[in-house]
């Protein structure tokens, strides 16, 4: 369902300004592709904490929740005689961030709040999906999310380096209850720039 809309979404946004951007044309392409289905934008699943997930999805008396992440590498673009500026984020911190919502969307699934989960990764930064060139210790290692790769167990932010270069905001560590190989799908080229992504789905154990 959600590969087929971002196969879909693509010859018609191969590019976004940003996250919500992004959201809501996904949010859209899903509507038309299933009009029968009622998808909420921000809809809170969750309180103590506060927990909104990005799609929520409810299609055949099943509950689909999506988290989505759009990291972007600096460019400008014009599409269709639209102009797109994207700046550059932190896409180490990205790394952490998507793997945060995985493991949100599997306590959500545990929690029978949705039925499945989705996590969603946009994005034009190679290095994120491509294995890393060398050996050198950096404080996402944990945090790889590369083509190829599998993400599973406790997972740690480093916690040698500069202060400055430790994760702001959050714990540091997340764990995950279970096991997900990576594979990384081709969305776009914009002027040269390809975009990739990245589904994880999350289903109940045995399921």
């Amino acid at each position: 369902m959600l590969g087929e809309a971002m196969d879909a979404l693509a010859s018609k946004r191969p590019i976004f300004h940003s996250e919500a951007d992004f959201q809501h044309a996904l949010a859209w392409e899903l509507q038309v592709a299933h009009p029968e289905a009622n998808i909420r934008l921000e809809k809170r699943v969750a309180t103590d904490p506060n927990l909104d997930l990005d799609l929520l999805i409810d299609l055949d008396s099943s509950r689909l929740g999506v988290e989505l992440k759009y990291p972007r590498r600096s460019m400008t673009a014009k599409v269709a005689g639209e102009l797109f500026t994207l700046s550059t984020g932190a896409d180490d911190h990205g790394r952490y961030f998507a793997l945060e919502d995985l493991a949100r969307l599997e306590r959500l699934v545990t929690e029978d709040l949705i039925d499945s989960g989705v996590l969603v990764l946009l994005t034009n930064v190679a290095n994120v999906w491509a294995a890393p060139a060398s050996r050198r210790r950096v404080l996402y290692d944990a945090f790889r999310i590369h083509d190829g790769h599998i993400v599973a167990g406790t997972m740690a932010w480093g916690d040698w380096g500069a202060q400055g270069g430790r994760l702001p905001g959050a714990s540091g560590s997340v764990a995950l209850m279970g096991k997900y190989p990576l594979t990384w799908r081709d969305y776009s080229t914009v002027e040269g720039v390809q975009f990739r992504y990245l589904l994880v789905g999350v289903e109940r154990p045995g399921s």
